[in-house]
């Protein structure tokens, strides 16, 4: 039971996020936050635009963690 009133509080507040703003920035850095840590220590999300990968967010509950993950994309960047 108390698994599913976590899920549904999560499943709430990522609604929330997304009715708050139409601002496509915001909306996926307030979701990346918002899953961090229920569903992951980190979140990164990439866009393909004009054929080419875009990197819109590097999150971590760890800074030094997501210092090194920004790190490894300008060390490798994806193709």
């Amino acid at each position: 039971k108390k698994k599913v009133e976590e899920a549904n509080r999560f499943l709430s507040r990522l609604s929330n996020i997304l009715n708050s703003t139409l601002e496509f920035d915001k909306i996926i850095e307030e979701l990346a936050e918002a899953s961090i840590p229920v569903l992951a220590d980190g979140c990164i999300v990439d866009v393909l635009e004009d054929g080419k990968i875009k990197r819109l967010i590097t999150k971590h509950k760890d800074p030094d963690k997501e210092e090194l993950l920004r790190e490894l994309q300008r060390r490798f960047p994806p193709e």
